[in-house]
């Protein structure tokens, strides 16, 4: 390494940093299959909104536990509060629409057609962030485009109409993650986790008065999870 010039060390840590990149998403999806799970089981006796309450609520409690924002309230403060509110309003939106679509679809049917976001988001990427997509990059993304059309089936009545939300859902967490971006760029992590579930956290708390439904044991240690 001490006869390593600048730009290779550069280019050295750059690679680390995309493998870390990588192994965070995978945790990251894993734990989105489980939480959609969890969501379906759940649906069989149980409201969407609340399960929706469910997974902010849970999010809240874990986001101020990381944040620390009771040792470092100044972690309260963004430069951007309307992209906050607004990437907090997609995720909202969309993860209700989610739940609620997996009422009528199966789980590796929501699963599928949320694989479009990654090419939405390739797609804003460009204008957007004025990031490049490479050929292999963008060959990945049809093969899995074109697994999403083969599961949907459009036009040969093989899927619920409500499938609809799931691609809504889908774009609405494509720009969620454009504003996640961006706003890195200005505000912390611990900042943005803060706004987007204290912000889903209290909207669906209003709601919960109306729908909410003692769960038992079981149900509440899912919801936990």
């Amino acid at each position: 390494m001490a006869d390593s010039s600048p730009n290779e060390l550069d280019e050295a840590a750059k690679r680390r940093g995309r493998l870390r990149g990588i192994a965070l998403m995978c945790v990251a999806n894993m734990c989105f299959a489980s939480i959609d799970a969890t969501a379906k089981f759940l649906l069989t006796d149980m409201s969407s909104l609340q399960i929706t309450w469910a997974r902010f609520a849970g999010a809240f409690v874990v986001a101020l536990i990381l944040s620390g924002v009771f040792l470092h309230p100044e972690r309260m403060r963004t430069q951007r509060p309307y992209a906050q509110l607004v990437r907090a309003a997609l995720l909202l939106i969309a993860n209700v629409g989610m739940v609620f679509a997996l009422h009528y679809l199966q789980l590796d049917q929501t699963s599928s057609i949320m694989f479009i976001m990654p090419f939405l988001v390739a797609l804003l990427a460009v204008p957007l962030l004025g990031e490049t997509v490479g050929p292999r990059r963008w060959a990945a993304i049809g093969v899995g485009f074109f697994g999403v059309i083969l599961v949907m089936r459009p036009g040969l009545g093989g899927i619920h109409p409500v499938a609809i939300l799931c691609l809504i859902s889908a774009v609405m967490m494509a720009v969620y993650s454009i504003l996640t971006r961006i706003l890195s760029h200005t505000d912390s992590s611990a900042t943005t986790l803060f706004y987007t579930n204290i912000s889903g956290t209290v909207i669906m708390s209003l709601v919960m008065p109306f729908v909410w439904k003692w769960p038992t044991l079981g149900e509440a240690a899912l919801m936990a999870l």
